[in-house]
C-alpha cells in the first residue's frame, strides 16, 4: 500500500481522464527495493490490482 501511495503522481491520463499508472516508474521503484524476483513480481501484481480498483472508482466519480 505504501508504494501504491508513493505513485499517486504517476498516473498517465489522456482526455477521458485516468488510464493507469506508469509501469516504467513502477518497476524501477519495485526494483530499487532490492527484492528478490518472486516478491517483486507479487508486489507488481499487488500494485495492478490497486490500480484497477482506483480506475473504477476515478471512472465512477467522473460520472
Amino acid at each position: 500500500m505504501l508504494l501504491f501511495c508513493r505513485l499517486g503522481t504517476q498516473w498517465r491520463t489522456g482526455v477521458a481522464g485516468p488510464t493507469g499508472l506508469d509501469y516504467c516508474v513502477v518497476l524501477a521503484m519495485i526494483d530499487r527495493l532490492g527484492l528478490p524476483a518472486d516478491e517483486a513480481d507479487a508486489l507488481f501484481e499487488d500494485v495492478r490490482h490497486l490500480e484497477m480498483a482506483a480506475l473504477g472508482v476515478l471512472r465512477e466519480s467522473a460520472t
